[in-house]
């Protein structure tokens, strides 16, 4: 073989490989959740890396996709620093962080925790002075060493908790600021200065905030939000853009709207405030800025857990839905996650993540958890991460249940491969081009299937089951040629409501003359009475699909 010939076939190896790769990390992709779930909470806050590495486990089992790590150290040199005094700090020694590295690193190794994050409180113990270069200078120099951290540890990014608990006013003109617009051209320098220490280290950093725009709710849908913003002295929008103007595009930011927690399902708010988090808040963005917005900004949600379980009293206060407190939050969490773009994030401060043992938070130690307060929550968690969890949920449920009576077509006998199953067949009118049949030569696991072929309009199998709202379906089917499709539809008063969420079930990425599995989690939405699964028939000469193994599986 020539030189030539020996590089081109190498060539063609690392061309295979790369192709092959690709078509891996596709499917992992494809088999991540769309949206991800992050925990914190007054435990967790007081826990060191370590001490969350000795829990992981226990904190991996929870559902949850990533937990917030917070940094709190002793130094022979600089004294006391940590997450809480980070904007007062003195500039943090990078080499008093080595060990909890370490820690980050095996704990993010952790399947239930690779999305966790760093805690950072960008709010003062004692507020700075915008014209003070020296404070900023050391705030930029912490915010690059937060970043330096979190990359170095395989943290997903940052945490920012940005609420003026110590009501220092930080983001508000005070006296001695000058006049508004002189005040908010230098936070949005300042937010320059942050930025760029933070994009420097962590050019693709994922920063999860408390609020970002959507901290003044009336921002979302003011027709002139800088003009409010400079009537109420409100420099924090100012700061934003600053970040944004050295904000590489491998970044993204997630808004995470801790107003969330007061939001209604049944009153459609997440919905709502993601459309207004997507377009509202670009009126507080400036023009160079809004194409960065619409491509890296991401809505989010926060969910309180305390109030699944506070008194009727308080303020926070989620009454049960669908027979439980867990049937609301449920009901909650699948609309925030449908709405979200990327994160959810939940909070709790009197019940606890995991038992906490050998810690030195005592106070933590042996209280009760979440789940116990909520039983099912790990579970709920891990359902409505389809179609990560999906697989491995449907591996262990037995014996599917029998989908309602129904009219059967003249042309088509019940197979014993729906033993369990009724189903009918809706045509389009005048449509007898195509046929529907029991194939007794092609199967999954038998010798025989339900086989569609060559229709010139529409046609399909439909499969129904009556329904309560807040149940809990998985639906499972395999399917084998090209033109497969399998879509859940809600009835009410007798016909499908499009106003209801479809679903649709994702078949795995194979060949199409092999047989392939498609699966969909389902929670009934409200008004919901019957749910009808549809096979799609294909259209056109030659072209036929079979189906199999159709089961419908009740999870709550």
């Amino acid at each position: 073989m020539t030189n030539r010939r020996i590089a081109c076939w190498n060539m063609k190896r690392i061309l295979l490989s790369a192709v092959a790769a690709l078509s891996v990390c596709a499917r992992a992709a494809a088999d991540e959740p769309r949206v991800k779930y992050v925990a914190f909470g007054w435990d967790t806050l007081d826990m060191s890396p370590s001490e969350l590495l000795a829990h992981a486990d226990s904190l991996a089992s929870t559902g949850i996709d990533g937990v917030v790590v917070s940094l709190a150290k002793d130094d022979p040199k600089v004294g006391k620093f940590g997450f809480s005094t980070f904007m007062n700090d003195p500039v943090w020694p990078r080499e008093a962080l080595s060990k909890d590295i370490d820690a980050c690193q095996k704990l993010v190794c952790h399947p239930g925790l690779k999305d966790s994050f760093l805690m950072v409180w960008l709010q003062p113990v004692k507020r700075l002075d915008w014209r003070d270069d020296a404070a900023w200078g050391r705030l930029a120099a912490n915010a690059g060493t937060v970043a330096w951290f979190a990359k170095k540890s395989g943290l997903k990014g940052l945490f920012i908790d940005n609420e003026d608990y110590r009501k220092q006013k930080q983001f508000y003109v005070q006296p001695g600021d000058g006049e508004y617009d002189a005040a908010a051209a230098l936070a949005r320098r300042r937010g320059t200065e942050v930025g760029r220490a933070i994009f420097a280290e962590y050019p693709d950093v994922t920063v999860l905030a408390f609020w970002l725009f959507s901290q003044v709710p009336q921002y979302l849908v003011s027709p002139d939000p800088l003009t409010v913003a400079r009537i109420t002295g409100d420099l924090w929008p100012a700061f934003l853009n600053g970040i944004m103007d050295v904000m590489p595009p491998s970044a993204r930011f997630v808004d995470g709207n801790e107003n969330a927690y007061r939001y209604r399902a049944d009153r459609g708010d997440f919905y709502a405030s993601a459309v207004r988090q997507r377009n509202g808040a670009l009126r507080c963005v400036t023009p160079e800025n809004r194409a960065k917005y619409r491509t890296q900004f991401h809505a989010g949600f926060g969910i309180y857990l305390d109030s699944y379980c506070a008194d009727p009293k308080s303020y926070w206060y989620m009454e049960p839905k669908h027979g439980s407190r867990l049937g609301h939050l449920r009901e909650n969490l699948a609309q925030a996650t449908e709405a979200a773009d990327s994160y959810v994030w939940l909070y709790g401060e009197h019940r606890t993540l995991v038992r906490w043992k050998n810690v030195r938070a005592k106070r933590f130690e042996d209280k009760k958890t979440w789940e116990e307060e909520l039983p099912g929550l790990a579970d709920a968690l891990r359902q409505m991460r389809e179609p990560a969890g999906l697989p491995k949920m449907l591996q262990t449920m037995q014996d599917p249940i029998a989908f309602v009576d129904r009219h059967f077509p003249k042309d088509v006998k019940k197979p014993n491969l729906f033993e369990k199953t009724q189903y009918g067949v809706w045509r389009e009118k005048a449509d007898d081009s195509g046929k529907i049949y029991i194939d007794t030569s092609e199967g999954d696991g038998d010798a025989s299937s339900i086989a569609a072929e060559a229709f010139e309009k529409s046609a399909c199998i439909q499969f129904v089951r009556k329904v309560l709202p807040g149940e809990i379906y998985a639906v499972s089917a395999t399917a084998k040629g090209e033109k497969a499709s399998a879509s859940v539809y809600w009835v009410r008063n007798g016909a499908i409501d499009w106003n209801l969420a479809t679903y649709a079930l994702r078949f795995e990425d194979c060949p199409a003359d092999t047989w392939r599995r498609g699966r969909a989690l389902l929670c009934v939405p409200d008004g919901a009475e019957v749910l009808q699964l549809n096979l799609g028939c294909p259209r056109g000469k030659g072209t036929r699909v079979n189906y199999d193994n159709v089961s419908l599986y009740k999870v709550n």
